[in-house]
């Protein structure tokens, strides 16, 4: 029984056989450049920062937004619900 996903013959199709991937099977480490990581760990970090600040205006429009509906003020339900009918 195979467990793999896709078929043996498409391993070529997908680039299962490349270089890289049989490098990892046979356990060679691949060195990364001191430059090659330095600039690897600068784009990290500006993808970071600018996913925050991104996550951090989106959500200040989405609390202006609902303050400008309306949609945080105290509603009166529950005074509605225990205050006896009046006639």
């Amino acid at each position: 029984m195979d467990n793999q996903f896709f078929p043996q013959e498409n391993r070529e199709y997908f680039g299962i056989n490349s270089s890289f991937t049989r490098e990892i099977a046979k356990g060679e480490n691949r060195e990364v450049s001191p430059e090659k990581r330095r600039e690897i760990q600068r784009l990290f970090l500006c993808l970071l920062a600018t996913g925050l600040v991104m996550g951090i205006l989106a959500s200040l429009f989405v609390v202006r937004l609902l303050n400008h509906l309306g949609l945080t003020e105290k509603t009166n339900q529950f005074e509605r619900l225990h205050t006896p009918p009046q006639r």
